[in-house]
C-alpha cells in the first residue's frame, strides 16, 4: 500500500545525519516498530489497578494479625458522623422554614415527577 507521509524536516535530517547509510524508509519502519513494541509493552506491563493492588497486599500480609488501629491513624481526619445523621441534621435546619414546601415542589417539578411517586 503506497503511503505518503509528511515528516518534520528537521527531525528527519537529524535521523539521516546519525546514519547516512540507512534509507529513509528503513528509518520510518524502524521508528514504527519501536512505537508498536513500546505500546504493546505498556499494555502487557501495565501496573495493577488499585483493587488488584489491595488484593495482592492482603494475600501477602495478614492484616488481622497486624497491630493497626484505624482510629489512631485516621481519628483526627475521618468524619465520624453517620451519613444519615448528617442528612437528618440538614433536614432539621429546614423544619420551620415557611418556604420549604415551595422549594420541595420546585425540586420535584425540575425532576419531572411528583413527591409521592
Amino acid at each position: 500500500m503506497p503511503t505518503s507521509l509528511i515528516l518534520n524536516p528537521e527531525l528527519l535530517q537529524e535521523a539521516i545525519d546519525l546514519n547516512t547509510d540507512t534509507p529513509i524508509e528503513t528509518l520510518v519502519e524502524t521508528a514504527l516498530r519501536a512505537y508498536i513494541d513500546h505500546y504493546r509493552s505498556l499494555k502487557t506491563d501495565a501496573s495493577p489497578s488499585f483493587g488488584e493492588s489491595i488484593v495482592a497486599f492482603r494475600e501477602k500480609h495478614n492484616i488481622s494479625q497486624m497491630d493497626i488501629d484505624p482510629d489512631e491513624i485516621w481519628g483526627d481526619i475521618r468524619d465520624r458522623n453517620f451519613v444519615g445523621t448528617i442528612l437528618l441534621q440538614q433536614a432539621g435546619a429546614f423544619a420551620n422554614d415557611p418556604t420549604l414546601e415551595e422549594i420541595r415542589d420546585q425540586i420535584y417539578a425540575n425532576r419531572g415527577r411528583s413527591e409521592i411517586e
